[in-house]
């Protein structure tokens, strides 16, 4: 166990950590692809053809499902944000309208903290 992870113990008694973006246990897609559509569709009306594009580099079909080969959604936020703005650069946007694309990215693709997570089955009774 990390020092750390032995401090927060001692104090909260908390055991472990679980990390599952990429979906495995936790619906971790069910609040964050409608928030990955959305922002796709907000772009969209800026630049009118980037959608596809965009919608590749996040592994989300024509439909806005999630494609069945997978979803680099579950990647860590700055290889997202790396894919989002390659696709940007694809299309010729301008460094700073990229960057407020990205900074909108990022907004929209961190799921709030609040935001509970529905388990696919009985955690506590897995571990």
């Amino acid at each position: 166990m990390t020092p750390a992870l032995t401090r927060a113990s001692r104090v909260t008694g908390l055991k472990a950590v679980l990390f599952d973006k990429d979906g495995t246990l936790l619906d971790y897609f069910g609040p964050w692809l409608p928030r990955a559509n959305k922002a796709i569709a907000t772009l969209e009306a800026h630049f009118p053809t980037i959608g596809p594009e965009l919608r590749r580099s996040l592994g989300i079909d024509d439909h806005g499902a999630l494609t069945p080969q997978g979803t680099p959604g579950s990647l860590p936020l700055p290889t997202i944000l790396g894919l989002m703005g390659r696709a940007l650069d694809s299309y010729g946007v301008a460094a700073s309208r990229k960057r407020s694309a990205l900074k909108y990215l990022e907004h929209m693709l961190t799921l709030p903290a609040s935001t509970l997570l529905e388990p696919f089955l009985d955690l506590g009774e897995l571990f």
